[in-house]
C-alpha cells in the first residue's frame, strides 16, 4: 500500500517468518528488517516512529488495552505481554 501511494515502507518482522512472506513484504518495495521476536517488532517500529518526523505507525494487529491512549499520543504503546 505505501509503495502505491508514494511512500516508504519499513517493515519489521520476527524471526521465524516465513520466508515468502518478508519476500512478498520485499517485492513491494518495502525495507524488510528481521528482529528476534514480535515484542522487539514492536517496540522497534515504535522507536523508529518517535525519531522521523511525519512517519505513521500502522499496526498489523491490535491486543486488549494496546489502542487505550493512542489517540492522545500516536506514539504510545503498551506492553503486549
Amino acid at each position: 500500500m505505501a509503495r502505491l501511494l508514494g511512500q516508504h515502507a519499513h517493515v519489521f518482522v520476527p524471526h521465524g517468518v516465513h520466508p515468502g512472506a518478508a519476500a512478498a513484504i520485499a517485492a513491494e518495495d518495502a525495507q524488510v528488517t528481521e528482529v528476534a521476536d514480535y515484542d522487539e517488532a514492536v517496540r522497534r517500529a515504535a522507536a523508529e516512529v518517535a525519531a522521523t518526523p511525519a512517519a505513521v505507525l500502522i499496526q498489523d494487529t491490535a491486543w486488549p488495552g494496546s489502542t487505550e491512549g493512542a489517540a492522545a499520543n500516536p506514539h504510545h504503546l503498551e506492553n503486549p505481554s
